[in-house]
């Protein structure tokens, strides 16, 4: 009996991850199982490694587990900290809490830094963090903070201040690497953490972890509490027999290895700035309708846009219409933006076709839930802003 179909085969996620993934990136899956231990393996492996590299912008060795960013950020406190350990954390949202949650559960001490819901880190109280607190030991920062739709545009500052005392430098680049600029060697990052699902476009189900000699030297002074979660062990197999220490997800390195491949073909820059595009139309069209926007001009992301309900409007009707007349499939908030906000994700694949069949989904289904809240507007001015924004259409 064939299988039902599914409305979802054809939905477009417009979430902060996964995206949607091409075809192409999809038929690289159907590749018959390889020994991972064979030289076919090694080469894929390799090939992988020597793009990953280009995107990280870093000469230094970056491996691929088959885990999440979660259990990536996790394996990171494993391998490079020992307990007792003090880590700054500046505090903007949820995935800066789990990580420090996560550190606390380790017996790191976290050390947080609070900013207001929609703002950035606070360069100052960093500084005055540095220089109150001994023994600092690092700092972990994002990219782009899934939750909030936060990216710090001070971001190389906030490390080079950090670099001045010699802190180990951590950042979660899970939801931002190839769709905002990252210079791994440049800015002075020692451990840099990515996802597949995300800006990479390729399935969920892998973390990239780039890290570099200083960080690796601190690994050796630190006791293992877990063989599969060792990233320094991931590495030293990587250099010296091209292998993981531990069974890969195969099919899915074989789609990361394509999604990469797509990236340069792209242009790393020329990714990054249709993210951008993307995004800038997105902020535009919902501050027509009106919205209000939950992240300040200086600190919004390319990659995840994040905008406050109006008064009386239910998050849950919304979004499930939204999914049931367009087929658009965006996230609500979490934690303690559940209900407050809605996520759309513009980051992987995203198109201006994307961004255009979103903006006229969400402005007909705020058109009729709204009027009775003061929301009545109009969706063709809307979609024509939006087209001339994106200067695609016309």
């Amino acid at each position: 009996m064939s299988p039902i179909p599914s409305k979802t085969s054809n939905q477009l996620l417009m979430l902060p991850g996964p995206t949607n993934v091409s075809t192409r990136v999809m038929n690289s899956m159907l590749k018959p199982i390889i020994s991972h231990r064979g030289p076919e393996f090694k080469s894929l492996l390799t090939n992988i490694e020597d793009k990953l590299r280009q995107i990280f912008v870093t000469k230094y060795h970056v491996t691929t587990l088959s885990m999440s960013g979660t259990g990536a950020v996790e394996a990171v406190f494993q391998t490079f900290f020992k307990k007792g350990d003090k880590i700054l954390f500046p505090m903007f949202g949820e995935f800066c809490q789990r990580p420090a949650d996560n550190a606390e559960m380790l017996d790191l001490k976290p050390i947080p830094i609070y900013s207001e819901i929609g703002y950035g880190p606070d360069i100052e109280k960093i500084k005055e963090a540095i220089d109150l607190i001994p023994d600092l030991t690092s700092m972990f920062i994002p990219l782009n903070e899934t939750s909030t739709g936060i990216s710090p545009k001070h971001l190389k500052k906030i490390i080079s201040i950090c670099k001045k005392q010699d802190l180990l430098i951590i950042v979660d680049a899970v939801s931002g690497l190839a769709g905002h600029t990252l210079n791994m060697d440049e800015w002075g990052i020692d451990i840099c953490i990515a996802g597949s699902q995300k800006c990479i476009a390729a399935p969920p189900g892998l973390s990239m972890v780039a890290v570099n000699s200083k960080a690796l030297e601190k690994s050796k002074q630190t006791p293992k509490i877990s063989k599969h979660s060792d990233i320094s062990l991931n590495i030293e197999w990587l250099k010296t027999k091209s292998e993981t220490p531990f069974t890969p997800a195969i099919p899915l390195f074989y789609a990361l290895n394509e999604a990469l491949s797509e990236i340069l073909e792209e242009g790393l820059k020329n990714r990054i700035e249709r993210h951008n595009l993307c995004a800038s139309a997105i902020y535009k069209a919902m501050e027509q309708i009106p919205f209000e926007l939950l992240v300040k001009d200086e600190n919004r992301s390319n990659t995840v846009i994040a905008v406050k309900y109006p008064k009386g409007i239910n998050d849950t009707t919304f979004r499930s219409e939204l999914l049931k007349k367009h087929n658009v499939n965006i996230a609500g908030g979490a934690a303690n933006l559940k209900d407050k906000i809605f996520r759309i994700g513009s980051l992987g694949s995203v198109s201006p076709e994307n961004v255009l069949k979103t903006i006229t989904g969400i402005s007909d289904i705020i058109n009729i839930m709204g009027t009775k809240h003061g929301c009545d507007i109009n969706v063709k001015d809307i979609i024509n802003e939006t087209k001339h924004n994106l200067g695609v259409f016309n």
